[in-house]
């Protein structure tokens, strides 16, 4: 046993110290499920079980039509009183019966392409319940918490695996890319604690939540650990939860649902073209409908790909849909990339305890003056909650500024809303001395603003972090905190 816990703690640390947590206080979809209806009460729970096991034992688990292809079983469906709580919750009454069908309706158009996701990386097939728990499968799906998309990734955990999150693209909505972001999160987990069910317990919670409860609690069983309440009340809900979504989803029909639609992801495939251009453009010259590209591309956020010399979006297949009528056609798309100096839809922002008018401007590429003209402010006041326009004139930035002839730190930083420190900073220059020709950062770069919030009173580095969606590691570096000391009224920035 402590060799077991060694081992665990070597392949927990690995895993952690390469980023932040996958932390999640969800109060969004998952959770709304404890907020309504009557709960079952304790015969009701008995009788549940024993129906359930008399069905198990007559008929098939998974019905044939639905096991082609997939892998062996691997994750248990253990039956008890905890998973018969939730098959009576998703079951027994109309409210929440009639939601649950419309998850695993909506979640028939995936299915095809999560489980063939799962099934390259030698995953349980049954993993494919699991966005019907976290998010319905909807792709614009976002908790409280900032968890996004099918999977509900917080940013950094989604950075971690692979997928950009930024104003112009956020992949966490992306169907395709998220899942196989998950998979690999979802079996790093599984290499950690060699256990699906704690597998799952920290895909909810965080790995170190579960890690903490496995050290105090002295048990690697998850139903024990739940028993124990060393687990957080969500994550003692979550695997029964999972479980009675297998159970239903596999036999709806037996719990009063009707089989869900079989549908097809429409087959797709990348398409490299340039960066900053308009997905008209594509449209056009692919012969797609701009509704059909924008569906296929639910993470592009402004109905253009990123700013850069190239991005892959999802183009669908087809005798007169070929991928290479795309990028056969790079040279002309690439001339309708959008100038430096076109506007982009307006964007607003909320301001946030700590926020200043200077360092919003910063975060968004412009100047103080041209925020205070969009805003008609006639001083540098504001206050928490208010929205303030960042864009309209705001412009899609260069991230890069070559150097001319007579310019100096002054008017560079001027010119991007900059202090000359924070471009001393992220250009990693020990003097103000620049030559012409010379390449520079700027703020459109890619270098994170920080944020700042401030602390309340009863507050701690875990709830900061999990709040704010970054790691614990991420706070102390960033504010050169050696210690998990802080106090209330004290300034993070993050």
């Amino acid at each position: 046993m402590v060799h077991s816990n060694r081992l665990l703690c070597i392949f927990a640390i690995i895993l952690l110290f390469s980023s932040c947590a996958h932390l999640k206080d969800r109060q969004g979809l998952s959770s709304s499920y404890e907020t309504s209806a009557r709960a079952p009460s304790s015969d009701e729970i008995e009788e549940e079980i024993e129906i359930t096991k008399e069905h198990l034992e007559k008929d098939q688990f998974i019905e044939p039509e639905l096991s082609q292809n997939v892998p062996p079983q691997k994750i248990k469906t253990q039956l008890n009183k905890a998973v018969a709580k939730w098959i009576q919750y998703f079951t027994k009454n109309r409210r929440n019966r009639d939601r649950f069908q419309r998850f695993i309706d909506r979640g028939a158009r995936y299915k095809e392409i999560v489980t063939e996701v799962l099934k390259e990386n030698n995953l349980p097939y049954e993993l494919y319940y699991l966005p019907v728990i976290e998010s319905g499968y909807q792709n614009h799906a976002r908790s409280i918490a900032s968890a996004v998309g099918t999977w509900q990734f917080i940013r950094g955990t989604a950075q971690r695996y692979g997928l950009t999150v930024n104003k112009y693209v956020d992949e966490r909505r992306d169907p395709i890319r998220a899942t196989e972001a998950a998979t690999k999160y979802l079996r790093d987990l599984n290499m950690v604690f060699n256990d699906w069910y704690l597998a799952m317990a920290s895909y909810n919670a965080g790995e170190m939540r579960v890690f903490r409860a496995i050290m105090k609690g002295k048990s690697r069983n998850y139903w024990e650990l739940s028993d124990m309440k060393m687990l957080p009340r969500e994550t003692r809900n979550y695997v029964p939860k999972f479980i009675a979504a297998v159970l239903i989803g596999e036999n709806p029909e037996r719990y009063g649902l009707r089989q869900p639609p079989k549908l097809a992801f429409p087959n797709v495939e990348l398409a490299e073209v340039p960066g900053a251009l308009e997905l008209k453009h594509v449209a056009k010259l692919a012969s797609i409908s701009l509704s059909e590209l924008k569906e296929h591309n639910p993470h592009l956020k402004r109905g253009l790909t990123p700013p850069g010399k190239s991005y892959s979006i999802w183009v669908p297949q087809g005798k007169d849909r070929q991928i290479a009528r795309v990028q056969t056609r790079l040279a002309k798309l690439a001339n309708s990339r959008l100038p430096a100096n076109l506007p982009v839809s307006t964007q607003k922002y909320r301001v946030r305890r700590g926020d200043n008018l200077s360092e919003i401007a910063r975060r968004f590429g412009t100047g103080v003056r041209t925020l205070k003209k969009l805003n008609r402010l006639r001083s540098s006041r504001i206050y928490v909650g208010q929205r303030l326009k960042v864009s309209g004139t705001q412009y899609i930035a260069k991230t890069k500024h070559t150097v001319q002839r007579g310019e100096n730190l002054s008017v560079i930083a001027r010119k991007y809303g900059l202090s000359v420190s924070y471009l001393k900073r992220i250009n990693s220059l020990r003097s103000s001395r620049i030559i012409p020709g010379q390449t520079l950062k700027t703020a459109a770069s890619e270098a994170r603003s920080l944020s700042r919030y401030r602390v309340q009173k009863g507050d701690n580095l875990h709830l900061i972090a999990r709040r704010v969606g970054v790691s614990i590691s991420h706070l102390r570096k960033s504010n050169n905190i050696t210690s998990s000391h802080i106090y209330a009224g004290q300034t993070l920035k993050y």
